[in-house]
């Protein structure tokens, strides 16, 4: 029965009961195994993820471990391929002969660029294979200062004689190293690294040098007159190597000088050149004080046309502003109004003036305008670079009065005068480079002062020095003597030729002396000289003496020489009376017996014959001569020549006089050869 509330009051049954809690149950279960089942699936994703994670890591792992083999093996084939390629070069500088030695320096004196090195290296590069290689031994020499190099040459090897451990160094080997920090510095080298190297070899090279400082002047002026040919073939006569950088020192009439090893070709090793059997053909560049000089002189020239081109650029904007300010000038009051109306003339620093007509009211600045429109063009000046002053009352205007009106600034009158003055120490240019004073860095007239320093090395390289000056002064007196005791060719003049110019000379107002010595040593340049229509003697005379009878020296200097006006030549001479040729002869004979110089032998002869002797004298002398030697005295030379075909006595005698009987000789003069 169902109450009034619409539900039953009757309990429900027992086996509905049973079923709803049945379903209730069944629900609960599967609610649950569908939770089981996403734990389930949800860790197995996990582990999925992780498996993926692990794998991705594991195969990065991989990839990187084989990245770092493969750069492993990269690395390895590299060095590989770098060793390979070093054997190779080694093989190149080498020869395949293996030897390298860090020695210790010692100075030697010898000549030239090869080293001292121990018996032990001897025995080290014959067992290499050095003796056999049919090439001169030369070494790569490294000079190595606190674990840097600081210097590096190349040398042959002269003996196998220095102490062990020790490498024997000249003067020109060391300086080589040293350059400009000196020879004496070599010793804070404690070691030298010794490379045998095998050089590069040419039939034909070419070498660029530079003399250090001022060159071959001395005192920085006078040139010296050196061949420069002769001093560096006796210089690299004893060389085995050159190399790019090397300094060379020379020697010449006891003045040392140095030279730079600019560039060789073809270069080999180290930039070295081997010299044994080479034709080294020798360019000799512009010292370094003179290329200092043009250096100086071309930066001169490229500041003078900056400056002409900021000048210009400066005119040509001064320009534009010029006639912007014309267009924008307010309009000129009419001639014919007169109150409140300024009258201004400026007058301009280079003599002209510019004048307009200005209201009082009108801003200082309408004048500056009117002046930087017009005037400051032609003066060449802008706003800050100039004032306007007037005399009474002593007033200077500037561009900062700019805002003052004519009035304020006291241009009251009817007609005012203003000058235009630029301001002094403000030029319109930078100050002028060539005014700098720079020193030419390097080079006196004693370029190897470094050998100054104290020292074995110096006391070796002095040593070395005055050896040579003396080997070289041996060497010119060698010469000499051979000059002298060989019978002379030099087609100087000599007998009554030479008495004959002696005459000219001092008929042109020559001091005897000058003259003589003149005639002596420059009788055929002289002549030469004249021919060419150099007729100014004395300085002839001086530039002979100046460039030692170098004929195209002298012509050179006197064809550079300014035009002179022409002057009526000189008049030949009257024939003079010539000197006894006896009389020569036997004052010659007697000073070259006494030990004089058959030059200034000569000079002292024509000096000491009495110029003044009559003809009858010498008409004399020669009937004698004619008279002495006509008895037997040249009968067989006379009959000789005759069979020659030079049948003139008279002069036969007299050549055979001369030349004290030397048929070779009168021969040699009576067929023109002299």
């Amino acid at each position: 029965e169902r109450t009034s509330t619409g539900f039953s009051s009757e309990p429900p049954r027992r086996g509905a009961m049973q079923r709803s809690r049945d379903e209730i149950d069944f629900g609960s279960s599967g609610r649950k195994l569908e939770k089981e089942r996403e734990k389930r699936m949800a860790e197995l994703r996990k582990r999925k993820e992780k498996e993926r994670a692990l794998a991705a890591a594991a195969k990065k792992e991989q990839e990187k471990l084989e990245q770092i083999t493969a750069q492993r093996r990269a690395q390895e084939a590299a060095a590989l391929e770098a060793t390979r390629l070093a054997a190779l070069e080694e093989e190149r500088q080498t020869g395949g002969i293996s030897f390298s030695a860090v020695l210790k320096p010692v100075p030697t004196m010898r000549d030239g660029e090869r080293i001292l090195l121990p018996p032990s290296a001897l025995a080290a590069l014959t067992s290499s294979g050095a003796l056999d290689a049919n090439t001169p031994m030369a070494f790569q020499i490294t000079a190595v200062h606190q674990g840097a190099v600081v210097g590096t040459t190349h040398a042959g090897v002269a003996e196998f004689i220095a102490e062990e451990g020790t490498v024997g160094l000249p003067p020109k080997t060391a300086l080589s190293l040293t350059k400009e920090r000196g020879v004496a510095s070599i010793g804070d080298f404690q070691e030298l690294r010794v490379k045998y190297i095998k050089l590069t070899h040419s039939g034909r090279a070419f070498v660029r040098l530079q003399p250090r400082g001022e060159g071959f002047h001395r005192q920085g002026q006078d040139v010296v007159n050196m061949d420069i040919k002769a001093v560096l073939e006796r210089e690299l006569a004893s060389h085995t190597a050159i190399t790019t950088g090397d300094w060379l020192p020379i020697r010449h009439e006891r003045q040392g000088y140095e030279l730079v090893v600019v560039d060789l070709e073809p270069a080999g090793v180290g930039g070295a050149l081997s010299l044994i059997n080479t034709d080294l053909e020798v360019d000799l560049m512009p010292s370094e004080a003179t290329v200092q000089e043009q250096e100086r002189l071309q930066r001169i020239e490229e500041e003078k046309q900056r400056q002409q081109e900021l000048a210009e650029a400066k005119a040509a904007a001064r320009r534009e502003r010029a006639a912007a300010l014309a267009g924008s000038m307010p309009p000129e009051p009419p001639a014919d109004q007169a109150k409140d109306v300024v009258s201004v003339l400026v007058r301009l620093p280079t003599g002209g003036q510019v004048s307009r007509r200005f209201r009082r009211d009108d801003p200082l600045d309408t004048v500056f305008n009117f002046v930087e429109s017009d005037a400051a063009v032609t003066v060449g000046v802008d706003r800050g670079e100039y004032t306007l002053g007037m005399n009474y009352p002593k007033r200077t205007f500037t561009a900062t009065d700019a805002q003052l009106s004519l009035s304020e600034a006291g241009l009251t009158g009817r007609r005012e005068a203003l000058f235009l003055q630029t301001l002094a120490g403000e030029p319109d240019h930078e100050e002028d480079p060539a005014m700098e004073v720079e020193t030419p860095s390097g080079g006196t007239a004693e370029p190897m002062r470094s050998l100054a320093a104290g020292g074995i090395w110096t006391s070796a390289a002095e040593a070395h020095v005055s050896k040579l000056d003396r080997q070289l002064s041996e060497e010119q007196h060698q010469v000499l003597e051979e000059a002298v005791d060989t019978p002379s060719e030099d087609p100087r003049p000599t007998g009554q030729a030479l008495v004959d110019m002696f005459h000219h000379l001092t008929s042109l107002g020559v001091e005897r002396q000058t003259a003589a010595t003149a005639a002596q040593k420059y009788g055929r340049q002289l002549q030469e000289l004249a021919a060419m229509g150099f007729s100014d003697v004395h300085g002839n005379i001086e530039l002979l003496d100046r460039y030692g009878g170098r004929m195209l020296r002298v012509v050179n200097a006197l064809s550079e020489r300014p035009a002179e006006p022409e002057e009526q030549p000189h008049a030949p001479p009257p024939p003079a009376a010539a000197p006894p040729e006896d009389a020569f002869q036997r004052t010659f004979a007697q000073l070259v017996a006494s030990g004089m110089d058959p030059n200034e032998a000569a000079a002292q002869a024509v000096l000491g014959i009495t110029p003044a002797a009559s003809a009858a004298t010498e008409g004399a002398h020669q009937v004698e001569v004619e008279q002495e030697h006509t008895g037997g005295g040249w009968t067989s030379e006379l009959e000789e020549l005759a069979s020659m075909g030079f049948t003139d006595r008279s002069r036969n005698l007299e050549l055979l006089e001369k030349y004290q009987g030397r048929l070779l000789r009168v021969v040699n003069v009576l067929a023109g050869g002299d």
